[in-house]
């Protein structure tokens, strides 16, 4: 009997994993048995963007196939951010991206083929904070949520094709017509092709939904679109018990230099936006099976604009199965913080929340804003109970003490608004000390620093695992500029999926090493951080230092040091107690504050 020389299927697969993508896809001609598993590890990701319409069609392509689509493909990027819009005010008419989005939009309900899919990444650029940016934006969620859901109809398809009749297609009619290329006859071809792939599509029949996991999502707009949170679809989707794990990065709009769009601060828009999380992205249904939860903003959130965790699921704690959280830029400033925290993951069969990472979290510690702050409190009642019988129902009480109002912080400041002073005395001793020890008893991954928030670090790497070529070799010298500049912009905003990565080391020569992405650094810079809000200070309210000039005002220095001590002593023995749990056969570790661990 002769023995077979072929190596096991895993040994391949870790093989083909690690091959560039052109590569392996040159394995799929070695022999049948190889091409298979080549084909699996090719396959089992997928992009959608719009550099060039024959990305479009490709993936089409894949989706349409029947030995791709459905059967290889786990994962899906749709990446939005070679849709560039100015940044100016002016008609649907006089404004349109380039590449052209009606294709783009035409090819997303192709997601529907992808039986298999289990991961879905939705890349947006840069918010531009005008009405066709924000229309698109919206426009994209709402086809992909529709296709997730097994909503998508024909009746839908004949939306989408309206929309794009009425914002786009007149639009780039008269942006060919103003650049006068000799290849019209081309692009009406390619017109034409695109009516092929909105009107000649098979009969849309319902399809069922897609049992997807995973779903993160860069740069999602600040403002709630009722339309797609309130819409049957999108509670589908969030209510799946298979969906559990949700990762976001909040793209909070920033004042531009006309003044046309108001800071986050004071934009009632974003103030209802963060407000609404509780009941909409983070609703009851999903907050129930979400295991892994990564939640970060572009700027300062929590104290304002104000978020509530107490408002998420409280019947139930907030996140009962919830295993991991991954926050960034969130602000602590209450006591209530630290232990709804500690309370996370009670029924998820681990004890409590294992892996917590805290992504430039400060602390706040003083106030100046328009006053007075608030002093109510929020009533919830939860249960079964009847309208009129309120037998097995809560009542629960919200104490909104020490945050904004939303009506004066949308109002802004007049020179005879009241200005209101606070100091908080919250520490990071006092919170870290909460979550040593029978709090947080199974917490066995803590992580402090300062993400890869622009994609510096990795976007060097590309260039270090494949050197240029010699400038003689122009061809080879070009294709590797743009292969450079295109993994510098997919590994941009992407801080809210690299949180477990590992650090990036002091020496930036070793940058080698993480070809896909690096965590936190957990310089001393970038731990125990503590910030100020000044609203006479906007558009740049926040005062990222601690309250060491304030001690040495008030004659406190001796108790500003202390306090400093105490927070760097907390952090060294939460750390190293969560050492000793992974590796309880070793003696406790000296755990350096500052170190590149």
């Amino acid at each position: 009997m002769a023995i077979s020389s072929r190596l096991p299927v895993e040994i391949y697969h870790n093989i083909f994993v690690q091959l560039p993508p052109a590569d392996v896809l040159t394995c799929r001609f070695l022999d049948k048995f190889t091409s298979a598993i080549a084909t699996a590890v090719a396959f089992r990701h997928v992009r959608l963007e719009d550099t060039c319409h024959a990305r479009i069609l490709w993936f089409e392509a894949v989706a349409r196939s029947p030995h791709l689509g459905g059967l290889v493909v786990r994962e899906v990027t749709v990446e939005t951010s070679y849709l560039g819009f100015p940044h100016a005010n002016a008609g649907a008419g006089d404004i349109w991206p380039l590449p052209r989005p009606t294709a783009f939009l035409c090819a997303l309900p192709c997601l529907r083929l992808f039986a298999g899919l289990r991961t879905l990444n939705v890349r947006f650029g840069e918010a531009a904070h005008i009405r066709e940016d924000q229309r698109f934006r919206d426009w994209v969620l709402r086809v992909i949520f529709e296709v997730l859901a097994g909503e998508w109809s024909i009746a839908s398809r004949g939306e989408l094709g309206a929309y794009c009749a009425e914002y786009w297609e007149g639009g780039e009619g008269r942006q060919r017509q103003q650049q006068g290329r000799d290849d019209d006859g081309n692009r009406g071809g390619d017109r034409e092709e695109n009516s092929r792939v909105v009107g000649e599509e098979e009969a849309i029949e319902r399809t069922p939904p897609v049992r997807l996991r995973t779903l993160t999502i860069s740069n999602l707009g600040d403002h709630a679109e009722e339309r797609l949170t309130a819409s049957p679809a999108f509670g589908t989707v969030l209510a799946s018990p298979e969906f559990q794990e949700l990762k976001l990065l909040v793209a909070l709009r920033h004042l531009d230099p006309f003044g046309a769009n108001p800071r986050a601060y004071h934009d009632e828009q974003v103030l209802d936006f963060a407000e609404s999380l509780p009941r909409t992205w983070l609703a009851a249904p999903l907050a129930r099976n979400l295991r892994v939860l990564s939640l970060y903003f572009s700027d300062y959130w929590g104290w304002t604009p104000k978020m509530d965790f107490r408002l998420v699921n409280p019947a139930e704690g907030g996140f009962p199965n919830l295993r991991v959280l991954a926050l960034g830029n969130y602000v602590f400033s209450h006591e209530w913080q630290i232990d709804w925290i500690a309370g996370l993951g009670a029924q998820n069969g681990r004890g409590g929340l294992q892996e917590l990472y805290l992504d430039d979290c400060p602390i706040m510690w003083r106030v100046r804003t328009v006053g007075p702050l608030d002093d109510s409190v929020t009533v919830l009642q939860t249960g079964a109970g009847e309208e009129d019988d309120d037998t097995g129902r809560t009542t629960i009480t919200i104490s909104n003490k020490g945050y904004p109002r939303k009506d004066l912080m949308a109002a802004g400041a007049t020179p005879d608004t009241p200005i209101t002073y606070r100091e908080y005395p919250l520490r990071w001793h006092h919170v870290l000390r909460r979550w040593t020890g029978v709090a947080m008893p199974t917490l066995r991954v803590f992580r402090m620093g300062h993400g890869d928030w622009d994609g510096v670090e990795v976007s060097s790497v590309h260039a270090r695992l494949w050197p240029p070529p010699p400038r003689a070799l122009d061809p080879e010298l070009r294709r590797f500029r743009e292969q450079t500049q295109l993994h510098r912009r997919r590994l941009r905003y992407r801080a809210h999926l690299t949180y477990d990565s590992p650090a990036p080391p002091p020496d930036p020569r070793r940058l080698r090493r993480f070809s896909r992405g690096v965590g936190l650094a957990t310089a001393r810079e970038h731990v125990l951080q503590y910030v100020s809000f000044d609203f006479g200070l906007l558009p740049q309210p926040w005062i990222e230092r601690d309250d060491r000039r304030r001690a040495g005002d008030l004659g406190r220095v001796a108790e500003y040091e202390a306090s400093r001590a105490a927070d760097e002593a907390a952090l060294r023995e939460l750390l190293a107690v969560v050492g000793e749990r992974n590796y309880p056969s070793t003696t406790a570790r000296t755990v350096v504050v500052g170190g590149s661990g």
